[in-house]
């Protein structure tokens, strides 16, 4: 598979989305730059692809930006198990 790189008028490439497997979900993450990090997350009913513009601005900036589809949204997986939702109160 040839990928074809286009470069921004500042000369970074597009951002690169990669397929990752994590806890048992495969993953659609889209991110570009170098530097500290930034994550953008998206929120009901959006995808990463919300944050594209965004995305080029802040790697341009100097920082890394990361902008997953959440779970069950996209080309991410969604867990079986509702109670895989669940965030423990402590």
């Amino acid at each position: 598979m040839n990928k074809q790189i286009k470069l921004t008028e500042s000369g970074l490439t597009e951002p690169d989305i990669q397929m990752l497997e994590v806890n048992s979900l495969t993953m659609k993450v889209t991110s570009m730059g170098g530097g500290p990090l930034v994550l953008l997350y998206h929120g009901f009913p959006e995808l990463a692809i919300l944050w594209r513009s965004q995305i080029v601005v802040l790697a341009e900036a100097g920082y890394k930006a990361v902008a997953p589809d959440m779970r069950g949204y996209g080309k991410t997986t969604a867990p079986i198990d509702v109670s895989a939702y669940t965030i423990p109160c402590r």
